[in-house]
C-alpha cells in the first residue's frame, strides 16, 4: 500500500508540473500502457532484469521507471537475438505448461485445472507424489506444494470469480490449517483482492478473486476431444 501511494502521488506532482508547462489544450495524463503496467505492477526496478525485443518500448519503459524510480534501477535490457524472445528465454515453454489442464507440481503430484463460465475447480493429485513417511505426511506435503502453485497460477493466470480447491483429504485440523496459511501467504502479494473462505463442508476450499479482465487462460491452447490435439477453437465449432 506504501509503494501504490508514493506511486499515486508522484504521478500526480507530474500531473501538475505538466499542468504549469503545457498550453491548452494539451494532454497532462493517459492510462498506462502494458509495458508501464507490468513494471508497475510485477516489476523491481532495483532487483529485476528487464529485457524486451522492441526499441520502443525499451524507451518507453526507461522514460517510466526515470519517472517511478528516481533513485536509480538497473537498465533495460534490448534482446537483439534471431530466434523469438520468448522461445530464447524459455518462456513459451513454461507458459504452455503452467497454462495446461494438467500442471504437474515438483515430485510428480499434479494439479488438474478446469474452469467454467461461473467458477474455477481445481483438482489435487498425489499421482506418483511419494515424499513422507506416512499417508498422511504425504498428503500433507502435496497439499502445501500445491497451495504454493496454486497461489502463483492464480495471479498468472489471473483467474477472477469463485475457485474451489479440492485438495486431498487430511485428517488432522492442524495440516488444514498450515495449508490455509500457505496459500494465504502466497495470495497476500497479488494486489487483485483475494478473499480465502475456508472449507465447506465437503471438504472443499472455497476463495474468490475479483474479476477484472477476461481470464488469461483463454489465450491459451485448448485439448481436442476428438484428437487429443491442441489449438484454439473456433467461434463456427462453439
Amino acid at each position: 500500500m506504501e509503494g501504490d501511494l508514493s506511486f499515486l502521488r508522484a504521478q500526480w506532482e507530474l500531473i501538475l508540473r505538466r499542468a504549469e508547462e503545457a498550453s491548452a489544450p494539451a494532454l497532462l495524463h493517459s492510462d498506462l500502457s502494458i509495458v508501464q503496467r507490468f513494471i508497475r505492477d510485477a516489476y523491481n526496478p532495483q532487483l529485476d532484469e528487464l529485457m524486451i525485443d522492441s526499441a520502443k518500448a525499451v524507451r518507453e519503459a526507461e522514460a517510466f521507471l526515470a519517472e517511478m524510480a528516481p533513485e536509480g534501477y538497473k537498465p533495460v535490457g534490448f534482446y537483439r537475438g534471431q530466434e523469438p524472445i520468448f522461445t530464447a528465454y524459455g518462456v513459451q515453454e513454461q507458459l504452455l505448461r503452467s497454462f495446461s489442464r494438467k500442471i504437474t507440481l515438483e515430485g510428480g503430484a499434479t494439479l488438474i485445472w478446469d474452469e467454467t463460465e461461473a467458477l474455477t475447480v481445481i483438482d489435487v493429485n498425489t499421482a506418483q507424489y511419494t515424499g513422507g513417511a506416512t499417508l498422511e505426511e504425504t498428503v500433507t506435503r502435496t497439499n502445501l506444494l500445491a497451495a504454493e502453485e496454486i497461489g502463483r497460477l492464480i495471479r498468472l493466470r489471473d483467474t477472477g470469480g469463485i475457485i474451489i480447491v479440492d485438495f486431498i483429504d487430511m485428517e488432522l485440523e492442524e495440516h488444514r490449517r498450515q495449508v490455509l496459511e500457505r496459500l494465504g501467504r502466497v495470495v497476500s502479494s497479488d494486489r487483485t483482492k483475494t478473499h480465502i473462505l475456508g472449507w465447506t463442508h465437503l471438504g472443499l476450499l472455497e476463495m474468490t478473486r475479483k474479476k477484472a479482465r477476461h481470464d488469461s487462460a483463454s489465450f491459451a491452447p485448448v485439448i481436442c476431444q476428438c484428437c487429443g490435439g491442441t489449438g484454439k477453437v473456433g467461434a463456427w465449432l462453439e
